[in-house]
This record gives C-alpha cells, sequence and structure tokens, in this order.
C-alpha cells in the first residue's frame, strides 16, 4: 500500500479498468468479450464497475465518446 498508494485490490481494479479502456479505443470486441478477457466472467458486473470507475461513462458511451 506504501509504494502505490493504494490497496493490492484497488491497484488491480485500476489495471483491469485500464485495459478494458484501451481494448475499447483499439478493438472491436464485444463488451462481453473485453470483460472475460479481463477477469470478469460476468459481463453485467463488469458494466457496474466499469461506469463506477470511469467517470459514470458506460462502456457503450465510453466507445462512441471516441
Amino acid at each position: 500500500k506504501d509504494t502505490y498508494g493504494m490497496s493490492i485490490s484497488d491497484f488491480i481494479l485500476e489495471k483491469r479498468i485500464e485495459k478494458a479502456k484501451e481494448l475499447l479505443r483499439t478493438t472491436d470486441y464485444t463488451s462481453k468479450r473485453i470483460a472475460e478477457m479481463i477477469g470478469y466472467s460476468d459481463n453485467r458486473y463488469f458494466y457496474v464497475v466499469f461506469k463506477k470507475n470511469s467517470k459514470y461513462f458506460t462502456v457503450l458511451k465510453f466507445r462512441t465518446k471516441l
């Protein structure tokens, strides 16, 4: 926690969301596929986590804002 200023679970969450954003920007994978690729078996939960950690952008809104 001292090294990164956050817990390991918060660090992992941040990295997952960063990877999801990268995949949304650079691929045409479905959001369900992206959720699976970053470790979420439940794509609905991924949507909730993404929205909460992306300034309240939904996956679709994030992709269309590019």
